[in-house]
C-alpha cells in the first residue's frame, strides 16, 4: 500500500491595509461633465483642508432650495456621510465650484469634530448655539466664518486643480447662466 503525500503547503497572509478615502456621489441633476468638474474639485479641496484618507462620503445634489441668495447647504446624515445641496435656482458652475468648496468646510468641521448637530440647536467645539440664535447670526457664527474665510482660497485651489479646457467650460456655461 502506498501513501501519497500532497507536497507541503505554505499560507501566505498579507495583512492588508484598510485603504480609507473621501468619496462623492452626485445626482442625475449633474451633467457628466459638471459630475468630472466636480469631482476634480472635491479632490481639490478635500486635499486642501487634509480630509482626503478620511473615510467618509458626500453625496451632492442639486435642488430648489429656495431663492438664489441661498446657495447651498450641507447636513452631516450618519458620522460618515453627508448630503450637499447646491440650489438650482440660478446655479451657475462656476459659483457652485465656490459654495461645494464652503459647505466642504463644514464637512471638514464635522470631520474634526469641531461641529456638532444638537438637540438644542449646534454645537462649536464644546460651546451649544441654540438653533433661534444660528437662524439671526448667521454670518458670525464661527464655524461660517470658517467657511467664509476659506472659500475664496479654495476656490482658487479648486480652478487650479482643472484643465485649461475645464477651466474654459466652467467659465463658458456659467456666462451663459447670467443671460
Amino acid at each position: 500500500m502506498s501513501l501519497l503525500l500532497s507536497p507541503p503547503m505554505i499560507i501566505v497572509i498579507i495583512k492588508q491595509e484598510e485603504y480609507k478615502m473621501a468619496t462623492v456621489l452626485f445626482d442625475d441633476n449633474f451633467t457628466e461633465k459638471e459630475k468630472v468638474i466636480l469631482t476634480k474639485t472635491f479632490r481639490a479641496n478635500c486635499e486642501h483642508l487634509d480630509i482626503t484618507n478620511r473615510d467618509c462620503t458626500v453625496t451632492v445634489r442639486r435642488e430648489d432650495i429656495g431663492p438664489k441668495k441661498q446657495l447651498g447647504s450641507m447636513r452631516q446624515l450618519t458620522p460618515d456621510h453627508f448630503l450637499v445641496l447646491l440650489n438650482s435656482t440660478g446655479f451657475n458652475l462656476f459659483e457652485g465650484i465656490s459654495v461645494f468648496g464652503h459647505e466642504m468646510v463644514h464637512v471638514a468641521q464635522y470631520l474634526r469634530g469641531d461641529l456638532t448637530d444638537e438637540r438644542e440647536g449646534c454645537g462649536w467645539r464644546g460651546q451649544l448655539f441654540p438653533s433661534l440664535i444660528c437662524q439671526v447670526i448667521y454670518k458670525e457664527l464661527p464655524w461660517e466664518q470658517e467657511a467664509f474665510e476659506l472659500q475664496p482660497k479654495l476656490h482658487r485651489h479648486s480652478i487650479d486643480s482643472l484643465h485649461r479646457a475645464e477651466v474654459q467650460h466652467v467659465l463658458d456655461v456659467s456666462r451663459h447662466a447670467y443671460v
